[in-house]
């Protein structure tokens, strides 16, 4: 896909990059963020990553999850990442079922909060 030129010449364009997995990708934000050290993270928004965000919420592994709207207007995720003694609550994260496999079913999963 074809963006801007850049610069003064018409020949120059930006190629910008499809996104194809989005949940992966918005997985792989809260994350690096947490490794990073960072309070919060944004991210688009959607229904979906907005009920991941929610349920990683209930479970205990961020603090807080809500929408705003970034200085273009449109709706973003903002995830307050949660810390416990100094260290990021989310241990690891990783997407079991993508795009280019076939779907894994997993029953009976048991998740544990974090006891604090």
């Amino acid at each position: 896909m074809l963006s801007k030129p850049l610069g003064s010449s018409k020949l120059l364009y930006l190629f910008k990059m499809s996104v194809h997995d989005t949940i992966g990708n918005f997985i792989t934000v809260i994350r690096n963020a947490g490794l990073a050290g960072k309070e919060s993270c944004t991210y688009p928004h959607s229904k979906l990553r907005a009920g991941i965000a929610k349920i990683l919420m209930d479970r205990g592994f961020v603090s807080d999850c809500g929408e705003v709207d970034n200085e273009k207007g449109f709706k973003t995720l903002e995830i307050k990442l949660k810390y416990v003694s100094g260290k990021h609550a989310i241990k690891g994260i990783s997407r079991v079922s993508t795009p280019g496999r076939y779907r894994i079913a997993v029953t009976g999963i048991s998740l544990k909060s974090l006891e604090v």
